[in-house]
């Protein structure tokens, strides 16, 4: 093992985090994914197929 990534290492292992503090982060890092998919052309293109009396309930901004 090299030696930048032995110190990597040990950083990485004195970073604690507790139960709740991790459940914060995904569910953070789970809505940064969720907006960033939405707001791209493959998710708009997506919610644009959702439909109610035949017409749709967005219309993408491209």
């Amino acid at each position: 093992m090299k030696k930048d990534d032995l110190l990597k290492k040990s950083i990485r292992d004195k970073i604690l985090i507790n139960e709740n503090h991790l459940e914060k982060i995904l569910t953070m890092m789970r809505r940064n994914m969720f907006y960033k998919w939405i707001t791209s052309s493959e998710g708009q293109e997506h919610i644009s197929n959702y439909k109610f009396n035949n017409e749709p309930l967005f219309i993408p901004n491209y």
